[in-house]
C-alpha cells in the first residue's frame, strides 16, 4: 500500500499512524522507509484469529420479502 501524506517529526505523524497500526493489526508486518531512514514494526503473534462465524440476521435488519423468502426456505417453525 502506498500513503501520501506530509512529514512531521513529532505529534500526528507517519510512523505515530503506523505504530498504531501495528498495535491493532498483532499479525501484520509493517515495514516504512521514509526520510530518516527504515522502520519496521514486526508481528507481535504469529498465529492468526479465528475465523469468524456467520450470524442469523435480526428480523429488524432484513426487509420484509426477504424475510418471508427466509420463512418459506426452512422447515422450522420459529426464527429464534
Amino acid at each position: 500500500m502506498e500513503l501520501e501524506a506530509r512529514y512531521i517529526e513529532k505529534g500526528q505523524s507517519i510512523p505515530e499512524y503506523l505504530k498504531q497500526t501495528a498495535i491493532m493489526n498483532p499479525y501484520a508486518k509493517i515495514v516504512y522507509k521514509g526520510p530518516t531512514g527504515k522502520v519496521t514494526f514486526s508481528r507481535a503473534t504469529e498465529k492468526l484469529p479465528k475465523l469468524p462465524k456467520e450470524i442469523k440476521p435480526h428480523p429488524y435488519g432484513v426487509e420484509l420479502g426477504i424475510l418471508r423468502r427466509m420463512a418459506n426456505m426452512t422447515k422450522e417453525k420459529d426464527i429464534i
